[in-house]
């Protein structure tokens, strides 16, 4: 049984190692994914300012890639890429672009209805707002306090 287990984690690390190196390549234009794809949407929100819808969310589908890979995408990536999503990206995560940022991700979802649409419609507008503020924008993130208090603690 702790062999099965061991190998488990061993197997869940090297799933997940690989996926971030995936992630690393697509940062530094060494890969290039299918654009209608969740690691299309991720490379197409790359490059945005910290504190920016585009940054913001390039985050979240990082995690979301590292945790789900391909699962549940629904060709996810053709909403990231669309016109009306890359001129929201500029924007500050606290406009009001953000709501209808939040919004088009909502009204996607909530048209699939398999794994992928829902999981992801148990989401609305203003829990996407908590999860952009509280995990993946700096200024506001519980995580990064957190992991920084971790460091500071005892990481020296």
């Amino acid at each position: 049984m702790k062999k099965a287990i061991a190998a488990s984690f061993l197997l869940a690390g090297g799933i997940v190692g690989n996926r971030r190196h995936t992630l690393y390549q697509m940062d530094h234009d060494k890969y290039t994914p299918e654009l209608s794809t969740r690691a299309g949407a991720y490379y197409g929100t790359k490059g945005y300012k910290e504190g920016t819808i585009g940054n913001v969310a390039h985050h979240a589908i990082g995690t979301l890639i590292v945790i789900f890979g391909s699962f549940g995408e629904d060709d996810v990536g053709t909403l990231f890429n669309s016109q009306r999503m890359k001129n929201l990206y500029p924007k500050p995560i606290n406009s009001p672009e953000s709501e209808e940022f939040n919004l088009l991700e909502y009204k996607y979802w909530k048209t699939k209805h398999d794994a992928g649409g829902v999981m992801a419609s148990m989401f609305p507008p203003f829990v996407r707002k908590l999860i952009e503020y509280g995990v993946f924008f700096k200024e506001y993130s519980w995580v990064i306090r957190v992991e920084k208090w971790i460091f500071d603690k005892f990481g020296k």
